[in-house]
């Protein structure tokens, strides 16, 4: 990543899994033509709920997306040598800490270190307001394929926990927040990975990995909690094998289809979506709502009427965000 107005802290040791000196370039279909502003629409429209219901291939748009937001401005390498971390929002006197972690279809994330970012910086500085300390999480995507991803939410926990009392931390008080494929990445980790090792073959452990990864609380705002109804992700998550016939996609689809694998059933959980989310409809959130309800697992839900896509930061729905921040008080 580049080093922009904040800084990042690295989270994993001199061997980082999943990583190597490969090209990316080799496993990507990237139009070096195209046009970033028409391939970001046509991205918005092929991931979003419209067409994301309908299968086809979408990997050139996916691709391309991914080198025009962060491969071609050197916010990731084009080799697989990405260095995950976290920027730090210190809240002086709070031991209590939040990982924001930023959607973008895991395709991209952007630039994390620079000011006003929409679902970091900007969120980062309503929890300090609120006495609240915040890491912004700089995990990997496309090309990289699961659990990497999650693997870097683990991580970071773990490293967080580890780094408690220099961050001046309780290290029981350590939540989860995510937008969009962040709020996957929350609901993911929960009930996919929290509490197991899937590390690559050939990683071998080291302290940090050793250090328990159990949050206090998760908060997802209009999060992709399936990819059923945004398929094109599929090109962002997991290699072509793993969805190439109809069988395939639809065991990859089930087995990734977080209303169907509430295991997390103690860990309090808080979603809200808009009602007039044009890239993933809140009907899913509904889905993943009514699963945890009948596993008996604690769960808040607020519908936002009228709330498209990353609207935390509106004027007008900032009472949504006020609503998470009094909830998250009560369940730190």
């Amino acid at each position: 990543m580049k080093e922009g107005t904040y800084s990042v802290t690295p989270i994993w040791g001199d061997v980082i899994p999943g990583n190597s000196s490969r090209s990316k370039l080799d496993d990507m279909t990237i139009d070096f033509d195209a046009d970033p502003q028409k391939n970001q629409i046509k991205f918005a429209l092929l991931i979003g709920k419209y067409l994301g219901s309908v299968f086809f291939d979408r990997k050139k748009v996916i691709d391309t997306a991914t080198w025009c937001n962060c491969m071609e401005p050197g916010y990731c390498e084009q080799t697989y040598t990405d260095v995950p971390g976290i920027v730090p929002f210190l809240c002086e006197g709070s031991d209590r800490a939040v990982i924001l972690i930023p959607g973008g279809g895991y395709a991209f994330t952007g630039d994390l270190t620079a000011k006003d970012q929409e679902e970091t910086d900007k969120l980062a500085r309503r929890l300090n307001e609120h006495g609240i300390s915040a890491f912004c999480l700089d995990y990997r995507y496309n090309p990289y394929r699961f659990p990497i991803p999650l693997l870097d939410v683990q991580r970071a926990v773990r490293f967080i926990r580890f780094h408690a009392e220099e961050y001046g931390l309780d290290p029981k008080k350590i939540a989860l927040m995510g937008g969009s494929a962040g709020g996957y990445q929350v609901a993911g980790f929960l009930n996919l990975l929290q509490g197991t090792n899937q590390f690559p073959v050939g990683y071998e452990p080291d302290e940090v990995d050793a250090v328990d990864d159990a949050v206090c609380n998760g908060g997802m705002f209009y999060p992709a909690v399936t990819l059923k109804h945004n398929k094109g992700i599929l090109y962002a998550t997991f290699p072509e094998e793993a969805f190439k016939t109809w069988k395939r996609r639809r065991d990859t689809l089930d087995r990734t289809d977080l209303p169907r694998h509430i295991i997390d059933t103690k860990t309090p959980q808080f979603i809200a979506h808009g009602t007039k989310d044009m890239l993933v409809t809140h009907k899913t959130s509904r889905q993943y709502v009514k699963a945890m309800e009948a596993a008996g697992a604690p769960i808040h839900y607020v519908e936002v009427e009228g709330a498209n896509h990353i609207f935390t930061n509106k004027p007008e729905y900032n009472w949504v965000f006020e609503e998470y921040l009094t909830w998250l008080d009560e369940h730190f």
